[in-house]
């Protein structure tokens, strides 16, 4: 799932519920998992829909589009229609890629809404940019906007410093995501970045809070892998865990000193404990 974060990153587009989800919601969601893959799709799409009844018809991103495959792998296209543009209205779901190249959603490419409906998750994609809060000093010292990238050949998040930064400049352009989908998870948060003569550092950074958002519960800066000068796309990751009483996953992206960067490709997901964490609090 792409944040950005993130976007959010995403924030980042995410659902912001007042209560969490019941117990019977999270129950049904993990048996229509189950049952999509041994491909009993019409019964998945069914456990989803009962899902999103015990929540009030609210239903978190990830679910929504896991239910729009199963709809669609089922012969239901007003169904599964129903369940994307939920998802891509008021910005919330901008994975344009992820959408296009989805095998299960071949039966809904010939539909004349499917047009539509990547128009506007391209144009979410686009406005993730403005979903991204600055923190700064000075507040006319970097700008952020979409850039379109050549090698991409699609449109990218750029930060530049702008004639007043100095190399004792900095800023942080910050997404917070509710952490109430991932509490006592593992969570990866990747993407690529790229830099152009950056005289001090760049590096994402995620920083995971109780409710006041000032008290840390863990945190990952980068601290050891951070980017100077100029260089070319490169993927980063950062796997921390979600304590039972985490509000926030505060996703970020710090420039410091003069100097452009681009980001692209942010996802946030939840991975097995195998997987080990890259916090130095951890290792310590």
């Amino acid at each position: 799932m792409k944040f950005f974060l993130l976007i959010l990153f995403f924030f980042l587009g995410y659902f912001l519920f007042s209560q969490f989800p019941p117990t019977k919601y999270n129950s049904l969601v993990k048996k229509a998992d189950s049952l999509y893959k041994i491909k009993e799709y019409r019964n998945s799409a069914f456990t989803f829909d009962s899902a999103f009844k015990t929540f009030g018809n609210k239903g978190y991103i990830g679910d929504r589009y896991r239910a729009a495959r199963t709809w669609a792998l089922s012969n239901y296209p007003d169904s599964a229609f129903a369940c994307l543009e939920k998802i891509t209205n008021n910005a919330n779901f901008w994975e344009y890629e992820k959408t296009v190249n989805e095998e299960d959603f071949v039966s809904l490419h010939k539909d004349k809404r499917w047009n539509g409906l990547l128009k506007n998750i391209k144009l979410n994609d686009y406005l993730l940019v403005l979903y991204w809060k600055k923190h700064e000093k000075e507040l006319v010292t970097y700008l952020i906007r979409a850039e379109r990238d050549s090698i991409k050949n699609r449109n990218t998040t750029t930060i530049k410093s702008i004639k007043n930064a100095t190399t004792k400049s900095h800023c942080d352009f910050i997404n917070p995501i509710p952490a109430e989908e991932y509490l006592n998870k593992r969570v990866k948060i990747s993407g690529y970045i790229k830099s152009k003569d950056v005289t001090g550092w760049t590096a994402f950074f995620v920083n995971i809070t109780e409710q006041s958002q000032y008290k840390l519960l863990c945190h990952d800066y980068m601290e050891n892998r951070r980017i100077k000068g100029t260089t070319d796309w490169k993927k980063f990751e950062i796997v921390l865990d979600v304590p039972n009483e985490a509000y926030n996953i505060i996703i970020g992206i710090a420039l410091d000193g003069i100097g452009q960067i681009w980001l692209d490709e942010l996802d946030l997901q939840i991975v097995d404990s195998s997987i080990p964490t890259t916090s130095i609090q951890d290792k310590k």
